[in-house]
């Protein structure tokens, strides 16, 4: 995976619409899944994934290749479902 994973990065780098898709549908599971254990929500969960794929999106050119993409996409998702849970706390402060 991880051969064809990083083809797929540069491809979506490069503008591909479709390798970019490819990266989207293997890794909405664990999007998702951390975003549902953070927040409790099922709703929320998939709004922070959609949100996640966006951030994905317009900072692919950031991304370095010599660390694990899992890990990079995952702390994209981590960060934003804090970020909600600070709005969600303030809300009722």
């Amino acid at each position: 995976m991880e051969d064809t994973e990083a083809v797929w990065i540069k491809q979506a780098q490069a503008g591909d619409q479709s390798a970019f898709t490819r990266l989207v549908e293997a890794y909405q599971p664990p999007v998702y899944n951390l975003a549902y254990r953070m927040l409790g929500n099922s709703v929320e969960a998939e709004n922070a994934a959609q949100e996640t794929f966006i951030r994905m999106y317009t900072k692919l050119d950031t991304y370095d290749p010599q660390r694990k993409f899992s890990s990079w996409l995952l702390a994209i998702a981590s960060h934003y479902c804090v970020d909600m849970l600070r709005r969600r706390r303030m809300n009722y402060l």
